[in-house]
């Protein structure tokens, strides 16, 4: 393996701990926020309950309907809170996908290098066409965001928008 080639991988793998890294920090404060999130709403449902308490006190009607304002706002926390959840799982869902989407785009690029590679030694080996014809015509691009042939980009693509529209039918939007 050639330096460059061992230089091209290491980025490659770094690119990738990289992209796994901030995947896994997203994840981490979607988990966080969810659990702000049901502790703001055991917060609102204790401050709803002391409410109740004190509206004994005063009268039946005004408990009664302090027990209803109560119960919409606690079922209000809940919903709430039920939507910022889906949310957040939506937005994570979408930078998988996308980060799916780099990998197999870079994957494809790789594949598309390793055969133009292939074209061009074999070109170059049948040695009728000449050098700088065979260059000209079998031209390699090793990098992760290279420009695919039409079928494989649209391949990769398509897989993505898949992705994509998987995410929004689990979790709405």
């Amino acid at each position: 393996m050639t330096e460059v080639s061992k230089l091209n991988a290491a980025a490659e793998t770094q690119k990738r701990e990289d992209a796994r890294a901030a995947v896994e920090t997203q994840q981490k404060d979607v988990e966080l926020e969810v659990k702000n999130n049901e502790a703001e709403a055991l917060k609102a449902k204790a401050v709803s309950e002391a409410e109740v308490a004190k509206a004994k006190a005063v009268s039946e009607a005004e408990v009664a309907k302090a027990k209803a304002a109560s119960e919409a706002r606690a079922a209000a926390a809940v919903q709430q809170q039920a939507e910022q959840e889906r949310e957040n799982k939506l937005s994570l869902c979408l930078s998988v996908a996308s980060y799916n989407y780099s990998q197999n785009w870079a994957n494809a690029c790789k594949n598309q290098a390793n055969q133009i590679s292939l074209n061009l030694n074999d070109c170059l080996a049948n040695g009728v066409l000449g050098e700088s014809f065979c260059r000209s015509m079998w031209i390699v691009d090793p990098s992760n965001d290279c420009s695919l042939y039409s079928g494989r980009a649209d391949s990769v693509n398509e897989y993505y928008k898949n992705d994509k529209d998987d995410c929004y039918k689990k979790y709405g939007n």
